[in-house]
């Protein structure tokens, strides 16, 4: 006699009898057996066999035809049984047929078993079980009800009905996981049944918070992404409440803290301004919510105005101020890109780097839903047009914005109902009281002819008077006479940017002109640089001239108020100031403008490869050559000060990296870019990262050395990886493999190898990551990779944890910690502990979680590691939290606010509001709160 035989309807139908798959034979029998399967207490009649395999086009034979394939069909279940015989398991009833299957012979009882014993456990209180009972029932599952069973049209009620009851247990399972603090045990399992009904709001929202809970804000905002662009292409319409809402959770937690984040980003208010009473009445009568946009003249003082106008409104906006420059109108750089001023704004109200998320439209929408119910005063300074705009306006009505463009946003009035101002240059009075309360009274009085000679030659513009003093200022002894005088004589005419008769050149070319010959040289040549502001080193390798006469020079250009030293030895200059500068450029100048460029790279080249080395003293290195003559490198002492130099920088570097693909010096580009990866790994500046590796990637494209591509392409895959796109990190981490492999650098496939295991661990494919580990062990092994092979050692260790291979993970772990005190690496070492800190805190071991998340943060300060240091912190804090130390969950999170705000992170406001809710947390739930 046949054993019982078993059944698995979840995903694919297969059938076992004795231990081996029966063959069920053709789609009808295999679709009626799915359909009896499907209904494991009752019969199914006749006719419901017949609508299954016929629908409406039902022969006449079709009631035969059944009765003959539940002959066939029993036949395949046993295989002994004689003609005729009904058989033990499919028996026929007066209603129909039923078929007879103890509960641990399918799949489908198991399921409804396991997603029992679960729902019990929930209601006695205890969600640990629950959540392992609902992972039980979900493993089962393969696929949908009778996967590959139907070729098309409508799918039957009952199959609908199991996938629904799938779908519905995964909701329940990851809100048992969560009360159970075992997110990332539940995410396994939770994925594929996510990835089956992806229009399913619901539980597309338990899997975000999921995802939150275990650590991976990145990706829960991608996964938000990525449905709200699924839900408009397929159905039209925008993320449901749940969604919505499970959005809101994620990011209040984790990244901003709305108490407390109040933005007061504007700047210092002019302690000279006068005049203007007419205009600042009518501002602050419109003002009292929505948008104001001023427009101007170059150096009609619009900036200044709206500034004034902002500290006059701020007392009427309680939630803070938020101010940007948009670059406008920047003669050397692009206007600033809408996505990087939300974010700028974004990690102003408190959220962090990794958790904006991708494409403009979120991060509007987020943006908006922060500013709701709240006022706060926004000023977007130097904006090009109505359109860069836009998006940076709020969508309540508690909110105003004040805009300043030199172009007349006539589209904001007509679209947004915004409020319009011309400034324009100020009356010939309130011009001399500007320019008298910059002199000085008894200096005004002297003359008073003069005064107004001299307000008339400057037009009366604030930007040309501010000059004027600023030069008279600075030579005391000079009757004004004399200077109204020279500006009379002066002939040159500014006419770009010449409006209605007002004309600026005459007042630069004063300061201009009485500029020594290498001063006045330098002041051209400055016009030539490719960011917001400039070091003296950079200034000296642009001029071919060294550091101390530079020094010089650019005192006299401060002294002449034709450049601002804003930063100790960095310099920047008015764009109409620059726009001048490159007009008195001589035909010399111009022919030897790319020698001046190439020497301006090749500073931020060389001093950028030196200084990297601080911050990856382990990549292998592409070094740039000996410096050319005239360059002269920057060094950093130590990493504090490498990082110090890349903050400051980093804004010029990405903009030198986008000029040396446009003019083609394509492998400085790419090499340039490839030096910044530390930085942005070190800030979490995920989307400036990926912003900049792309046009390294495109410059490394257009030059025939593959090497670039190769490294192009990896550093471009992380960033996506950190951004949460994992598919676009996979594509560009598979050209990498490719070129490397075509390059014979075992070394960088090895790489490719961790960096193919490290998404796969985020995507939950521990088993694949495993793969990829090994063979990135053992090419690290063959070319004698020692921090290689303890990278890959460091991952295998991470899988087997997660896999629940504990006794592997401790070894793998041990294996990777002996490599690096081998090598006297501390952050190899830092690493290990960290990782077997995670590991003990996930077993609930929180003691020795704490002893190893502690050894771990001395070896992150002894390599002065702070981003390591800060995390361990952090996670030793959560250990210590859990094992009931409330104070010393403080120390530990202290610590880590201190570094955190020492590199400006945006964690800081997350652990701020960490440490002031502590107290509330224990009380409420006795663990930590994500």
């Amino acid at each position: 006699m046949s054993s019982e035989p078993t059944f698995a309807l979840l995903g694919p139908l297969r059938a076992w009898r004795d231990g081996a798959e029966v063959d069920l034979g053709a789609r009808q029998q295999r679709l009626m057996l799915a359909l009896l399967l499907a209904h494991p207490t009752g019969p199914v009649g006749v006719h419901d066999f017949v609508e299954l395999l016929w629908g409406d086009d039902a022969p006449t034979s079709a009631v035969n035809s059944v009765h003959r394939y539940i002959g066939v069909l029993r036949r395949v279940l046993e295989p002994d049984l004689p003609t005729r015989s009904e058989g033990r398991w499919l028996v026929r009833s007066r209603s129909g047929y039923r078929l007879t299957v103890a509960p641990g012979a399918s799949d489908l009882l198991a399921f409804r078993g396991h997603a029992a014993d679960a729902r019990d456990a929930a209601r006695r209180g205890d969600h640990p079980a629950a959540a392992r009972h609902f992972a039980d029932a979900l493993r089962l599952v393969h696929g949908p009800c009778a996967a590959g069973e139907l070729s098309g049209g409508r799918r039957p009620t009952a199959f609908a009905a199991i996938d629904h009851e799938v779908a519905g247990t995964a909701r329940a399972a990851a809100e048992a996981a969560l009360r159970a603090g075992q997110g990332g045990a539940m995410l396994t399992a939770l994925r594929p049944i996510a990835d089956l009904h992806p229009l399913d709001e619901a539980l597309q929202a338990q899997l975000m918070l999921t995802l939150a809970a275990d650590g991976r804000q990145s990706e829960a905002f991608a996964l938000y992404e990525e449905k709200r662009e699924t839900l408009a292409d397929e159905l039209g319409v925008d993320p449901g409440p749940e969604l919505q809402a499970a959005y809101l959770s994620v990011l209040k937690p984790q990244a901003v803290t709305t108490t407390t984040v109040r933005p007061a980003q504007l700047p210092p208010d002019l302690g000279l301004f006068t005049g203007r009473a007419h205009e600042l009445d009518a501002a602050r009568e419109a003002l009292t919510a929505g948008v104001l946009a001023i427009d101007g003249m170059p150096g009609v003082g619009k900036t200044t105005f709206a500034i004034h106008l902002a500290h006059l409104l701020a007392p009427r906006f309680p939630d803070g101020q938020l101010h940007i420059d948009l670059n406008g109108f920047d003669v050397a750089a692009a206007p600033i890109g809408t996505g990087e001023a939300i974010r700028g704004f974004l990690n102003a109200l408190g959220v962090r780097d990794d958790a904006v998320p991708s494409g403009i439209g979120p991060q509007t929408g987020l943006f908006r839903s922060l500013l709701a119910g709240r006022r706060v005063l926004i000023v977007l300074d130097n904006a090009y047009d109505a359109d860069q705009v836009r998006p940076l306006l709020p969508g309540t009505a508690g909110c105003a914005v004040i805009v300043t463009s030199r172009r007349r946003l006539t589209g904001l009035a007509t679209t947004g109902g915004a409020r319009l101002l011309t400034l324009g240059v100020p009356t010939a009075e309130e011009a001399g009281e500007f320019l008298a309360r910059r002199l000085g009274a008894e200096r005004a009085a002297e003359d008073r002819s003069a005064m107004d000679e001299i307000v008339a030659a400057c037009a009366r513009l604030p930007l040309a008077l501010a000059v004027v003093a600023a030069r008279a200022a600075a030579e005391p002894r000079f009757p004004l006479r004399a200077i109204a005088d020279e500006l009379r004589d002066a002939d040159t005419d500014l006419g770009v940017f010449a409006d209605g008769g007002v004309d600026v050149r005459a007042a630069f070319s004063w300061s201009y002109r009485v500029l020594g010959d290498p001063a006045a040289a330098l002041f051209r040549l400055l016009a030539m640089h490719i960011g917001p502001d400039i070091s003296l080193s950079a200034a000296a390798s642009l001029a071919g001239l060294p550091r101390r006469e530079v020094r010089g020079l650019l005192a006299d250009l401060t002294q002449a108020h034709l450049v601002v030293e804003h930063q100790p030895r960095r310099y920047r200059f008015h764009d109409l100031v620059r726009a001048y500068a490159t007009e008195q450029l001589t035909d010399d100048e111009r022919a030897d403008r790319q020698a001046a460029f190439a020497r301006l790279l090749a500073h931020y080249h060389h001093s950028a490869y030196r200084i990297h080395l601080l911050l990856a003293p382990h990549r292998e290195p592409i070094p740039p050559g000996e410096p050319p003559p005239g360059v002269v490198p920057e060094v950093a002492e130590d990493r504090t000060a490498a990082l110090a130099w890349f903050a400051a920088e980093h804004a010029v570097l990405s903009a030198a990296v986008r000029r040396a693909t446009d003019e083609e010096a394509d492998t400085s580009a790419w090499q340039l870019a490839l030096t910044l990866e530390p930085f942005y790994r070190s800030r979490g500046l995920w989307h400036d990262w990926a912003g900049t590796m792309r046009t390294a990637l495109r410059a490394a494209q257009s030059s025939p050395i593959l090497t670039g591509q190769g490294h192009a392409h990896r550093s471009l895959a992380a960033a996506y990886h950190h951004l949460g796109h994992l598919d676009r990190a996979r594509v560009h981490l598979e050209n990498a493999r490719r070129i490397f492999t075509l390059l014979e650098n075992a070394g960088e496939v090895a790489s490719v190898h961790c960096g193919l295991a490290s998404i796969l661990r985020d995507a939950g494919d521990f088993s694949l990551a495993v793969d990829e580990e090994r063979q990135a062990l053992r090419m690290h092994v063959r070319t004698g990779h020692r921090r290689g092979q303890a990278d890959a050692l460091h991952g295998l260790a991470t899988c087997a944890g997660r896999l629940g291979q504990r006794a592997t993970a401790v070894r793998l772990f041990g294996d990777s910690l002996a490599i690096g005190q081998a090598c006297g690496d501390p952050v190899i070492q830092a690493d290990c502990w960290r990782g077997l800190g995670d590991l003990y805190h996930r077993a609930g071991e929180n003691g020795r979680a704490a002893g190893c998340l502690t050894r771990a943060a001395d070896l992150y300060r002894t390599a002065d590691n702070d981003a390591g240091a800060a995390a361990a912190l952090l996670s030793l804090g959560h250990a210590r939290l859990d094992e009931g130390r409330a104070e010393q969950a403080r120390d530990a999170w202290t610590e880590s606010l201190r570094i955190h705000e020492e590199t400006r992170s945006a964690t800081a406001a997350e652990l701020r509001e960490r440490l002031r809710r502590l107290p509330p947390v224990l009380h409420e739930f006795g663990t930590r709160d994500g």
